[in-house]
């Protein structure tokens, strides 16, 4: 299991900035702060959407110092349904722009309810992205970005198309550890899209009792040249199918080694263009969550995605064991 906590406790802060006590909002701190800055927030909700405004800086709840990570739910950003994303990275951000310990909720946008990224690479770290809504991507949208999550819920948030995660035009983001679930398409594509030369990463990712509304019901779509991979992942959803392959552009393909999948390579339809990789690891089995109706998506210690991951030393969990599938394995998993 690839753990990322916490990670930003050894930088060397610039300049430290304090929200309420050096300004009253979030959005006044980012913008007093300068490139390698750092915005440190207090516990509250904070009625405002907020954007970097292409600043290298880290902004954190008090997670950031302790790596508590009880300050994730304490520390809201609430776009209070105003038009806007909750997290706005458009301006060129990368890496170093790091976003980490919050939950941002009610945003609402054309793309990205909860975090849009626009020709950006952030860092997104332990946070919670509930509750958005969006026409495209309720919870991340990407266009021409590649940002890098890591310890990331996305969950219970809401969109015409690709309620969860949407990737378009070369956007390649890598997710780790991260959990996609309960998220609504109120029309089709899925929960997530890849769509125009997107390729995105997903490392112990759970993807599960996400819904669609739409006649084209499945998990994730690719089109045009988009190749997303996935490894050490649980795929298992209602639908029908939880990967098609969409018959439109230059041809995608999808990669799934060390996979719990619904319904195994049934569940990924391929158009006559597309390529399915599965090389090695694959099960179909129930991968039995704590409490699936109650949103718990730990797993049972009798779980079958319980040391099914991928056996290299470089995916070992911190207790020594191999690693689970999916993202909450690990020293987290009920026993």
């Amino acid at each position: 299991m690839l753990l990322a906590a916490p990670v930003f406790l050894s930088v060397v802060l610039a300049s430290i900035i304090r929200v309420p006590a050096d300004h009253p909002t979030i959005q006044g701190g980012i913008d007093a702060a300068a490139n390698g800055d750092t915005v440190l927030v207090d516990p509250g909700t904070y009625f405002e959407s907020v954007d970097f405004y292409g600043k290298n800086i880290v902004l954190g709840s008090l997670f950031l110092i302790t790596g508590d990570t009880s300050y994730v739910s304490q520390t809201v950003i609430d776009g209070s349904r105003s038009r806007g994303s909750a997290a706005t990275f458009a301006n060129g951000e990368d890496s170093t722009a790091v976003l980490a310990g919050f939950t941002l909720t009610h945003g609402r946008a054309s793309i990205g309810g909860g975090i849009y990224c626009n020709r950006s690479n952030p860092t997104l770290v332990h946070l919670i992205v509930t509750g958005n809504r969006a026409e495209y991507a309720g919870g991340v949208g990407c266009y021409e970005s590649s940002p890098t999550l890591i310890n990331v819920i996305i969950h219970g948030n809401v969109a015409r198309w690709s309620s969860a995660l949407y990737c378009h035009r070369y956007s390649s983001p890598k997710l780790v550890n991260v959990s996609v679930t309960a998220n609504r398409t109120t029309f089709q594509a899925g929960w997530i899209y890849c769509h125009d030369y997107s390729s995105p990463t997903f490392v112990n990712v759970t993807i599960s009792a996400n819904t669609s509304n739409g006649e084209e019901i499945a998990g994730i779509f690719c089109s045009n040249d988009s190749h997303p991979t996935f490894e050490n992942a649980i795929l298992w959803n209602d639908s029908d199918n939880e990967i098609i392959l969409r018959q439109y552009g230059l041809p995608s393909s999808v990669t799934l080694s060390y996979c719990n999948v619904r319904s195994g390579e049934d569940a990924i339809v391929a158009a006559e263009n597309g390529n399915i990789v599965w090389p090695q690891g694959n099960i179909d089995a129930d991968p039995l969550f704590v409490d699936l109706d109650n949103n718990d998506f730990r797993l049972k210690r009798n779980s079958p995605s319980i040391d099914a991951g991928n056996p290299s030393s470089e995916y070992t969990d911190p207790d020594g064991s191999r690693n689970d599938m999916g993202a909450f394995g690990g020293p987290r998993t009920v026993r």
